[in-house]
């Protein structure tokens, strides 16, 4: 299992500018209820004294965490609270190095690159040069034998 997260959000309630703090102190907080027998949490917008929170993870220390994004606050949480980056595919190789580079200078070369929404055209050469250990595809939404068809093509690009 992994848990994947983002800044993404519909909620009108949630402002912009405590989108990415409050995720930060959630992602602290399941941190701390995940390892700890008795968790407690005081943050800004997080507050809680010890609780208890059964079972644990089977994974240890906890489920790998994934942090889409590539903003400055969506790295920064990246380099703070992730097992797994997941950039889209419209994000620049050159990014991606860079990133990768940025990882490893924080003491972060252990985070693993899953790009998302890669297209049949997509250059998934360039994609492994840049660092990225795994590509997802975007599945359009079509009738039933064309989406055959479309998975056909990306299984004969596996062989590849």
């Amino acid at each position: 299992m992994k848990f994947g997260v983002g800044t993404f959000a519909t909620d009108e309630s949630i402002r912009t500018r405590r989108r990415g703090p409050l995720l930060n102190e959630k992602l602290a907080a399941l941190k701390v209820i995940w390892t700890a027998d008795e968790a407690e949490f005081h943050g800004e917008h997080l507050d809680f004294d010890p609780v208890f929170s059964w079972p644990k993870p089977l994974q240890c220390p906890h489920p790998p965490i994934a942090i889409g994004g590539e903003s400055p606050a969506a790295l920064d949480r990246l380099a703070r609270y992730a097992d797994e980056w997941l950039p889209r595919a419209k994000t620049p190789v050159d990014e991606l190095r860079r990133v990768a580079s940025w990882l490893a200078d924080q003491g972060r070369a252990d985070i693993r690159t899953t790009l998302c929404g890669a297209t049949l055209d997509s250059d998934i050469a360039a994609y492994a040069d840049a660092g990225v250990d795994r590509v997802t595809f975007t599945l359009p939404p079509l009738p039933e034998r064309e989406t055959l068809h479309y998975l056909d093509k990306l299984a004969a690009r596996r062989k590849d």
